[in-house]
C-alpha cells in the first residue's frame, strides 16, 4: 500500500510540474505543443475512431474543423494505390485511449462538446505519458529487486533512469511520442521474463503475450525483445514448457495474435491492404550503420546527452556476478538494438533531444547500469554521490537548454555544443 501512495504522489507531482512548465514556457502555444511532431500521427487514430469515424483522416481538412488542422500533417499519410494509410502504428493510441477518452468526457461534461483536441483533452494526454513512465520505473525497481539488487540500488537506478536521461524530457514535455510507451512495455516484458525464469505460471505467460503484442503495435522493430526470455529460459526449459503447458502457450499465442491483428485490420480499412509498408522511402542501411556516431556524435549521440547510460558498458561485465544468462541475453540484445538503430536512415533520430530511439530500451539498459552503480556504491559512496549529482545536473541543464531552443533539435556539432555548454 505504501508503494501505491508513493506512485500516485509522484504522479501528482510530475503532472503539476508538467502543467506549470507548459503554462510558463509555451506561451500562446501551451497546448499546441503537446500534440506535436510525430505525436500528431500517433494521436490521430483517437479522434478518427472515437469522434469523427473517419480513417481516411479527411476530417482535418474540412472547414468546420479548421481549429484542429494544426494537429495533423499530410506527411503522415503514405500513398497506397488510390488510397492512403497513416504512417504511424496504433499502439500508442491504444495505451493512451483511457486517458484521452477521460479527457474528452470531462470536456463534454463541462462544455457540452469536444473536437478531440481541447486543452482539457491534451492535459489528460500529458497524464498518460507520466503514468506509463512511472509504471516503467516501478517495474525496473521490481526487476532489479528480483535479481537480488538491494532496495537502495534498485531505487537509485530507477530514479537516475528518469532524472539523468532524456526520458524526463519525453515524459513531461513531449508526451505524445512513442518512446515513453515503448519504455513502459519493454520494462514490463523484461520484468515478466525474469518472473518466468522463476515461475512459469499462467499469469506471467498471458501477461507476457499481451505485453509483447502491444510492443509490436507500438513499434514492430521492438519485437526483438522476444529474444530475452528465450535466452533466459534456455533450450531445456523451453522444451519442458512446450511439453507441460502446451494449452496455455496456445492461449497465450492467441492473445498475442488478437492484439497484433488490430493494426492490419485498421490498415485494410484505410487502404485495402493488410501489411503495407507505410514508411515510404525510409528504411535501413544495413551495410553502412553509423555505429560510433549514434553513441558519440554531438548530433544526439547517446552518451553525449545521457552520459549515465555509459555505465551500461562496464555494467555488462559486472552483471555476470548476478547471472551469466542475464548478462549474455542483455549483451546480445543491446548489440542487436545498437546495430539496428545505427542502420536506420535517421540514426540520430533528429529532430530530438538526445537519441530518443534508445529511450525504448532503458528498461533493459537499467540492468547493467544497476550493476555499475552497485559496484561503485561498494567502493565509494562519496564518489557515487558526485556521479549521480553530475549526471542529474547535466541532464537537467541540457533539458532546460533544449526547451529554451539553446540546444538545437537537429544539426548540432562539437562547435555548437561547446558554445552553448
Amino acid at each position: 500500500m505504501k508503494r501505491v501512495y508513493i506512485f500516485f504522489a509522484l504522479f501528482a507531482f510530475l503532472t503539476l510540474l508538467a502543467y506549470l512548465w507548459q503554462q510558463r514556457t509555451f506561451g500562446n502555444e501551451k497546448y499546441e505543443r503537446i500534440v506535436d511532431s510525430d505525436g500528431k500521427g500517433y494521436v490521430a487514430y483517437l479522434p478518427a475512431l472515437f469522434i469523427y469515424q473517419d480513417l481516411s483522416f479527411g476530417f482535418y481538412s474540412k472547414p468546420q474543423n479548421d481549429k484542429i488542422a494544426r494537429y495533423f500533417n499530410d506527411r503522415f499519410l503514405t500513398k497506397q494505390k488510390d488510397k492512403t494509410i497513416l504512417k504511424t502504428y496504433v499502439g500508442v493510441a491504444a495505451l493512451m485511449a483511457p486517458f484521452y477518452l477521460t479527457g474528452c468526457l470531462t470536456q463534454i461534461m463541462i462544455h457540452g462538446i469536444t473536437n478531440g483536441y481541447e486543452p482539457m483533452v491534451q492535459f489528460f494526454i500529458s497524464m498518460a505519458a507520466i503514468f506509463y513512465a512511472l509504471a516503467g520505473l516501478f517495474l525496473i525497481y521490481k526487476t532489479l529487486h528480483l535479481l537480488n539488487f538491494s532496495k537502495t540500488i534498485s531505487a537509485l537506478t530507477s530514479t537516475l533512469i528518469f532524472a539523468a536521461t532524456n526520458l524526463c524530457y519525453y515524459t513531461l514535455f513531449h508526451p505524445t511520442m512513442s518512446h515513453v510507451y515503448s519504455f513502459f512495455l519493454i520494462s514490463a516484458f523484461v520484468y515478466l521474463s525474469v518472473c518466468l525464469t522463476k515461475n512459469t505460471n499462467k499469469k506471467h505467460l498471458l501477461l507476457s503475450a499481451v505485453t509483447l503484442g502491444l510492443i509490436v503495435i507500438v513499434r514492430p522493430l521492438n519485437i526483438i525483445i522476444i529474444l530475452f526470455p528465450l535466452l533466459l529460459l534456455g533450450k531445456q526449459k523451453l522444451t519442458d514448457l512446450l511439453k507441460t503447458k502446451t494449452g496455455l502457450l496456445i492461449v497465450s499465442a492467441l492473445f498475442f495474435l488478437m492484439i497484433i491483428s488490430i493494426q492490419p485490420i485498421l490498415n485494410y480499412i484505410q487502404c485495402g491492404l493488410l501489411f503495407p509498408w507505410s514508411y515510404g522511402d525510409e528504411g535501413f542501411y544495413f551495410t553502412n550503420p553509423s555505429l560510433l556516431k549514434i553513441l558519440f556524435s554531438f548530433r544526439n549521440g547517446l552518451f553525449i546527452y545521457s552520459p549515465l547510460l555509459f555505465l551500461s558498458i562496464p555494467g555488462l561485465w559486472l552483471l555476470r556476478d548476478s547471472s551469466i544468462k542475464i548478462t549474455a541475453a542483455t549483451s546480445l540484445l543491446l548489440i542487436i538494438v545498437w546495430y539496428l538503430l545505427a542502420a536506420w536512415w535517421n540514426w540520430s533520430s533528429e529532430p530530438a533531444f538526445g537519441n530518443r530511439s534508445f529511450v525504448d530500451w532503458y528498461g533493459l539498459m537499467s540492468l547493467p547500469i544497476a550493476a555499475s552503480i552497485g559496484y561503485i556504491w561498494n567502493k565509494s559512496k562519496v564518489f557515487l554521490s558526485i556521479l549521480c549529482f553530475g549526471f542529474t545536473g547535466l541532464s537537467t541543464i541540457q533539458t532546460w537548454q533544449y526547451l529554451n531552443d539553446i540546444i538545437h533539435p537537429d544539426g548540432m556539432n562539437f562547435e555548437k555544443y561547446r558554445y552553448v555548454f
